[in-house]
């Protein structure tokens, strides 16, 4: 499973990659120039692991003040607000 999540710019980008390489490890975390963020979930348990990574995401979106941001799990989009 492959999240990716859009990031405003790559200076705010860069919070999410360190809370999720955190959670999973700098190889599983890939930062794009475009400032999107992308977590490959392969050999994880795919409902924990997507879990943990949507949390990450929430907990960025507040400490950002950024109020959405689009996530995609696999090839299905999806639009995240802050909580």
């Amino acid at each position: 499973m492959v999240i990716r999540v859009a990031g405003k710019d790559v200076e705010s980008a860069k919070l999410l990659v360190a809370g999720l390489v955190g959670l999973f490890g700098g190889e599983s975390v890939l930062l794009g120039s475009d400032a999107e963020v992308q977590v490959q979930l392969d050999g994880r348990s795919g409902g924990q692991a997507m879990g943990q990574t949507l949390t990450c995401v929430e907990r960025w979106l507040e400490q950002t003040r950024i109020g959405c941001t689009d996530v995609w799990v696999d090839d299905r989009k999806y639009r995240m607000d802050a909580a």
